[in-house]
């Protein structure tokens, strides 16, 4: 039997509207809302058993197995149809993903190996992936493929991975390389931005819901390895090293990354934020303005994780609708010269600058509450013009706002979200003269782009 290639097997999937999954190790199996037909499959098997799985959206599931020394291979109904296949055809590997997308190899009769694939949501995975297959000698060297929601993405050959996944999932692998790691596998879910991704030295990263990270911190330990320790290298972390790595707040600070609207993979990203920056400006007597630059804001896991985590509970809670994440404006001093040239790219340390102190620590709520905007009227007031430059900067955070609660009035005595409620939510009207978001939470916002503009 092969020895298996990754310390840990993951698959997301979704049925009934619901996530599931799909965990193995050397501890065992544990599964959640998968098909009863996979599920009574399972049941029946030893760990040692099952080769490879693959869940998708819809109850898809893909799953090789050994029996009595002969491999043998199981497809939800109707899934033979959709990748047409052959059933009689030697499948290698199938990756789903949303919608019926999916990728596989066959091996043919004379041997050879032959990739066939369904992706019509990623054009960049399309491209990428052929790029780099292209490269290589044989499909061995690619180690893993994970299609997931809303066109997100990853594949790793030879260790190293390409991935269209947020900026969190691009932070981590960004410092799993600095640091040397190499990735063995990874997963992504067909419902929503969740994803796993597991690393040569055992230890995992993850964005997945709430009730499914009990399993994966109690499953996904390099003790529980399915690679033999005898095969696992030369360098080895603690034998009981455990899942999902925290970077400590010392060890990690905020950075910018600008976006290249020339860039391929770029292009969308700073297309959206410009939309909704014009979109946002409301001045009567100002024409829109120019924009300069946009940056991503890539914080640092302690600030992060925070926000992530209290917007899954609110997901548990009011499920995946009922997040209700926007991206708002919020305008503040701006006391640096960050952001106007390639040589102004670090946060500065002066106390007065609300910019960077937002950037570097995120945004402190008082008992009153903080008052981002969805248009940009009010925003726009809050910047400053720095006496050396000529432009302004904005903020562009993202809000997990919940279940919002609507006033016309203002309420000064206002000390906590109304019961039953997540956020409140201003309107123009009788008391208002801008609309704004109110946040009681400080886990609720973090910021996501900075925009450099010229009023």
């Amino acid at each position: 039997m092969p020895v298996p290639k990754a310390h840990y097997r993951v698959a997301l999937g979704e049925l009934d509207g619901d996530h599931s999954w799909i965990i193995q190790s050397s501890k065992g199996l544990t599964w959640n809302n998968i098909p009863d037909a996979l599920a009574s499959l399972l049941r029946r098997m030893s760990t040692r058993d099952i080769l490879d799985f693959s869940l998708g959206s819809d109850g898809r599931f893909y799953i090789r197995y050994n029996v009595g020394g002969e491999e043998k291979r199981k497809l939800s109904k109707y899934l033979w149809d959709e990748i047409d296949q052959n059933p009689n055809v030697d499948l290698d590997r199938l990756t789903l993903g949303p919608d019926g997308q999916h990728w596989g190899v066959r091996l043919d009769r004379d041997g050879s190996c032959r990739s066939f694939e369904r992706i019509y949501e990623s054009e960049s995975l399309s491209y990428r992936l052929d790029s780099k297959l292209d490269d290589i000698d044989s499909y061995d060297e690619l180690d893993f493929l994970a299609i997931g929601a809303d066109g997100d993405w990853a594949f790793g050959i030879n260790g190293r991975v390409e991935s269209r996944g947020g900026n969190y999932l691009r932070k981590q692998v960004a410092e799993a390389r600095a640091s040397g790691k190499t990735a063995q596998s990874a997963a992504m879910s067909p419902l929503n931005r969740s994803w796993f991704i597991c690393w040569d030295d055992g230890t995992v990263d993850y964005l997945l819901p709430g009730d499914m990270t009990d399993d994966v911190d109690d499953y996904c330990q390099l003790r529980h390895s399915l690679i033999p320790k005898t095969r696992r290298g030369k360098t080895q972390p603690m034998e009981y090293a455990i899942s999902a790595r925290v970077v400590s707040p010392v060890m990690a600070t905020t950075f910018l990354r600008l976006l290249d609207p020339g860039d391929r993979y770029d292009k969308e990203e700073f297309g959206r934020v410009l939309r909704l920056f014009r979109k946002g400006w409301k001045h009567s007597h100002k024409a829109v303005p120019d924009v300069h630059r946009i940056f991503v804001v890539d914080l640092p896991d302690h600030l992060e994780r925070p926000y992530l985590v209290y917007r899954s509970r609110l997901e548990r809670n009011r499920g995946e609708s009922g997040v209700n994440e926007k991206l708002v404006f919020h305008g503040t001093p701006r006391h640096c010269l960050l952001g106007d040239e390639d040589r102004f790219m670090q946060l500065c340390k002066k106390s007065i600058c609300s910019l960077c102190g937002i950037l570097r620590q995120s945004f402190s709520i008082s008992r009153a509450g903080t008052a981002p905007d969805r248009s940009f009227l009010r925003a726009d007031d809050y910047t400053n013009d720095h006496t050396n430059s000529s432009n302004r900067a904005l903020v562009v955070a993202k809000a997990a706002l919940g279940k919002a609660k609507a006033l016309r009035r203002n309420a000064e005595t206002l000390r906590s979200t109304p019961d039953g409620y997540d956020s409140v939510f201003g309107e123009i009207g009788i008391d208002l003269n801008y609309d704004e978001q109110v946040l009681f939470h400080n886990d609720a916002i973090r910021p996501a782009y900075v925009i450099i503009y010229e009023p």
